[in-house]
């Protein structure tokens, strides 16, 4: 029932609706960057803690299930046609499924870390403690960008922030055996 989205234009698939243009420099250079963050009303809530966890975690979801689909396909493709066949003749398809995967578990990883403004911080703000939840909604201008440019420095953030997506892509890859 939230409105919001598609008033401030954003209910759409062309691209150049989302961009921010910080975040787009830093997906150049940098390899990680942002869309504009999506705003939502939660007036039009009924419970508006419950909704807006369930809003902040409809992103990372569908990341994980377009993963999960993509490495479905991408091993039942395997698995009928031979690995050397979607990795060999068909092996645009076999790099596309992979990538999709990649990018979707990245980014599901990515939104539901614990700072404002991605959605893991929406999901857990309630749980946090409150002078964490403070600190942070002083800082949220800055709070992704020190976070990127954590990632992408700070040798022992961008370890665990790859472990996280390796054990997501590892439970993906049990769930699909085929």
């Amino acid at each position: 029932g939230d409105k919001t989205v598609k008033q401030d234009g954003r209910l759409s698939l062309n691209p150049v609706n989302h961009l921010d243009p910080i975040g787009t420099l830093f997906i150049v250079f940098a390899g990680m960057g942002w869309a504009k963050p999506v705003q939502v009303n939660t007036l039009y809530y009924k419970d508006r803690k419950k909704g807006l966890i369930y809003t902040a975690l409809a992103g990372p979801a569908s990341n994980i299930l377009l993963a999960f689909v993509s490495m479905f396909i991408l091993k039942l493709l395997a698995h009928l046609l031979g690995v050397g066949v979607v990795y060999g003749s068909m092996g645009l398809v076999g790099a596309l499924l992979n990538s999709i995967i990649g990018i979707s578990i990245s980014l599901a990883v990515f939104n539901m870390i614990p700072i404002p403004p991605l959605d893991g911080f929406k999901v857990f703000q309630h749980i946090l403690p409150r002078g964490y939840v403070n600190t942070m909604m002083q800082y949220q201008q800055y709070a992704a960008l020190i976070l990127v440019l954590a990632i992408r420095v700070v040798p022992f953030v961008d370890k665990a922030y790859f472990m996280l997506i390796s054990t997501v892509y590892n439970l993906l890859d049990i769930l699909t055996i085929i």
